[in-house]
């Protein structure tokens, strides 16, 4: 649950929701405002020069004061993958900076109120004007005309009193819209170009989540937007940037094969992080990777990160892979007695215990089994 208290130039929302009344957002207005009135996606001020529109911060605050991940029930979901996509906590910050998304001219606007389809707008004036009038052409970004009424004011021949109901845009139209500025901004200003996706993810995913419909337009534009919070953190060296790029790219639902091939062009540690958290997530959508794949991914893992190769070998959920071509590559790693980054002497033992056990080369096993100490067994061969 949200509060929203402003003055006529800037505003707060808070979090009262929780034990705690928290702040969620500050933000200042372009224009003074005399009346305004907020939804899930955007925040409507009026002044005497027309009406404003802003996003808002409630999706990303609720999300993040979840304890848990989200969860649904299946029949909600109609889509592949689609529940999947909503658990995660992972959002951007409600710290964004609010984005100013129409500024329409309606002179003499007084008040303001909102539907979910549509916005009206009261406003006053001082001329005689005709029994109905049109407006022009509304900006494409977030609202569309369908018409302004005007009735005089019996008490008054020079007062007039106009009523303007304006149509809400589709949310998809503004979502590209948005995606077609952010790529224009890429190169030039990463950080603009951002915000901006950021603006499209919350706003795509607020309606999924409010309105739970197979609406795949709008799943592929959610994706995008995952994809591209992926790229801008995975060029990032810190921790956390690395937890993100990772949380983003599942996300997305990007084949993993696809997945590979992106995130090696860009960060090795990032697709390995990757690799970790979806093959070893038996809840993971599963679907039957190529040889060549399987063995691409070990061969990464030998290179940078040996310790994740016992892992994936022996506790992902891919069981049908080349035991001998497994061997051979987990022979090329490194050994250290401190497993920090490389796998450790024991470690690699009781991996190829298991492969050779999986080959019926029961004899050589037991041969390797002798120098293993026993309380690696039960974290690796439970």
């Amino acid at each position: 649950m949200t509060s929203l208290l402003a003055t006529k130039t800037q505003g707060t929302f808070y979090d009262v929701f929780a034990s705690k009344v928290s702040e969620i957002q500050k933000f200042s207005f372009v224009q003074s405002g005399d009346t305004l009135v907020y939804d899930d996606d955007f925040l409507y001020i009026v002044n005497e020069k027309g009406l404003e529109a802003y996003t808002v911060r409630l999706l990303p605050a609720a999300i993040h004061g979840l304890n848990q991940p989200m969860r649904f029930d299946e029949q909600d979901f109609p889509l592949v993958g689609y529940k999947q996509l909503l658990m995660s906590n992972v959002c951007p910050p409600s710290s964004v900076q609010l984005t100013a998304v129409t500024n329409k001219n309606i002179i003499g606007s007084c008040l303001v109120s909102a539907s979910p389809r549509y916005i009206i707008v009261v406003s006053k004036s001082f001329k005689e004007v005709t029994k109905e009038s049109h407006l022009g052409p509304s900006p494409r970004k977030l609202l569309h005309s369908l018409r302004g009424l005007a009735r005089g004011d019996a008490a008054s021949t020079d007062t007039t009193w106009n009523i303007y109901v304006l149509e809400k845009s589709n949310i998809e139209e503004i979502a590209q819209e948005f995606m077609a500025v952010a790529d224009q901004y890429y190169s030039v200003s990463p950080r603009m170009s951002l915000d901006l996706i950021s603006e499209i993810h919350f706003l795509v995913r607020s309606k999924l989540l409010k309105e739970r419909a197979k609406v795949p337009r709008l799943l592929e534009v959610f994706k995008r937007t995952c994809v591209k919070l992926t790229e801008y953190h995975a060029r990032k060296e810190t921790e956390g940037d690395t937890e993100l790029g990772v949380s983003y790219l599942c996300l997305s639902l990007m084949e993993i094969p696809e997945a590979v091939s992106f995130l090696k062009k860009i960060n090795t540690s990032v697709l390995l992080r990757y690799l970790e958290r979806v093959l070893l997530d038996q809840a993971w959508p599963q679907k039957e990777l190529s040889k060549d794949l399987v063995e691409n991914i070990w061969e990464v893992c030998a290179a940078e990160m040996p310790v994740l190769l016992p892992k994936i070998l022996m506790n992902s959920w891919i069981k049908q892979y080349d035991a001998e071509k497994a061997l051979t590559v987990l022979d090329s790693c490194e050994c250290t007695v401190d497993p920090k980054g490389l796998l450790s002497q024991n470690e690699k033992k009781v991996t190829t215990v298991f492969l050779l056990c999986s080959l019926g080369k029961l004899e050589q096993a037991k041969v390797k089994l002798v120098d293993i100490q026993e309380v690696l067994y039960a974290g690796y061969c439970d």
